[in-house]
């Protein structure tokens, strides 16, 4: 489990709150995206990792881009940042919020 338990995702696909329903939410968007980008045929790279941790708290922003294969060629799709804030819940760190936004 990624996201404690009244953790949210936000983005450009919607919002979702709670880790069974970001959990759904990413299984269908991922899914519904597989009929354009064939399963192995696609990565996620993140990269410009600023973290700072205040305790039991910690944000965090980093950059993505998601690539798919023309042939033997990958081509960037989507690009963008994550802005997150985390908890430690439970001696384990968790995604509170991570937001998806344009690059910027």
């Amino acid at each position: 489990m990624l996201f404690a338990m009244n953790g949210e995702w936000k983005g450009a696909l919607g919002t979702y709150r709670g880790p069974a329903a970001i959990q759904a939410a990413m299984e269908k968007i991922f899914t519904d995206a597989a009929a354009d980008i064939p399963k192995g045929r696609n990565f996620h790279v993140m990269s410009n990792f600023d973290v700072s941790v205040q305790g039991d708290r910690a944000t965090a922003r980093s950059m993505f881009i998601f690539y798919k294969m023309e042939g033997s060629k990958p081509e960037a799709a989507v690009a963008g940042r994550y802005e997150d804030i985390l908890i430690r819940e439970n001696g384990v760190w968790r995604f509170l919020q991570r937001t998806a936004l344009p690059p910027g």
